[in-house]
């Protein structure tokens, strides 16, 4: 294959975790004289860099339709929300958990500005549920939440694919009334005309579809 070009991706981490790696290993075995650059971001982040035209693909979650309105995506898995908390926490013995079972636990929360519409989102779930979280404490990296959770500080409600942040120390309970869930996708804007974009899209496809 004698294709030249530049990509830019920009990731969240934990969604891309177990797939990522080897994607990036295949297609640059298959295009070797496409050059790659590779950006972790927040979520928050990235959803500014793809509009800004900064990353040409980007993947990450969709919390609200008219987020990715300007963009071509595609839903590459879905992931349902759990509570982590600490595995001494009395709820922990539990296989499932209700919403109101949570209502006098003090919350850890990402801070809004590392993920506004992650936030907002989580938000909108609980209103629907007539709930309000006892916030406790706002922490602005995903893993310094956990680390609060292990910590026995609080409990937090996050999707599930962060599970690979968690350490032994935790358990995950999924929310017996919630059918709620968060779709990782991959992104790209529509009028980003890049030649090396639906190449990479292919190999993608191949991994997690396993389209030819």
């Amino acid at each position: 294959m004698g294709e030249v070009g530049q990509l830019s991706i920009g990731f969240l981490n934990a969604p891309v975790k177990n797939f990522l790696p080897g994607l990036v290993k295949k297609f640059r075995r298959k295009f070797p004289h496409i050059q790659f650059s590779l950006n972790h971001y927040q979520t928050g982040q990235i959803v500014e860099k793809l509009k800004n035209a900064e990353v040409d693909i980007a993947f990450t979650m969709s919390f609200r339709p008219q987020d990715i309105a300007e963009w071509q995506h595609k839903t590459l898995f879905s992931q349902p929300y759990c509570v982590f908390m600490n595995v001494e926490h009395p709820l922990a013995r539990k296989d499932r958990i209700s919403i109101n079972d949570l209502a006098e636990e003090p919350f850890v929360m990402l801070d809004r500005k590392e993920s506004p519409q992650g936030y907002d989102h989580l938000f909108t779930l609980f209103a629907n549920h007539c709930f309000l979280p006892n916030i406790a404490i706002h922490a602005e990296r995903i893993e310094t939440v956990l680390m609060f959770v292990e910590a026995g500080l609080g409990i937090a409600v996050l999707p599930k694919h962060l599970q690979v942040y968690a350490s032994p120390s935790l358990r995950l309970i999924e929310i017996e009334e919630w059918d709620h869930s968060v779709d990782i996708i991959v992104a790209w804007k529509q009028s980003n005309s890049n030649p090396s974009i639906p190449l990479f899209l292919n190999e993608l496809d191949s991994i997690i579809f396993g389209n030819k």
